[in-house]
């Protein structure tokens, strides 16, 4: 998934904001708390998930804990790691 189709899923769910930080960083909110964090060149993406959606991720090698948040149940992955369709459900949900 490109970052363009990234942001347009992630603004189309209700009440998303976006803030940019630091020129590269942009992080997803909705009532001011963050679900998801991506770079301009969505290279990465981190989102907030289910206890039983970050073990599921984990295990089998879609998704990496997300540094420093693996405690919050956030994972990281790549663009590659998920099919656009799967990752867009993900982000849905989280």
């Amino acid at each position: 998934m490109i970052h363009a189709a990234f942001g347009k899923h992630a603004l189309s769910l209700p009440s998303i904001e976006c803030a940019e930080q630091r020129g590269y960083t942009q992080f997803y909110k909705i009532a001011g708390k963050v679900f998801a964090v991506t770079c301009k060149g969505c290279t990465k993406i981190s989102f907030s998930c289910s206890d039983e959606a970050f073990h599921v991720l984990t295990e089998s090698g879609a998704a990496t804990p997300a540094p420093y948040l693996a405690r919050a149940k956030r994972v990281c992955v790549t663009p590659d790691d998920l099919p656009a369709a799967k990752l867009r459900g993900r982000v849905t949900q989280a």
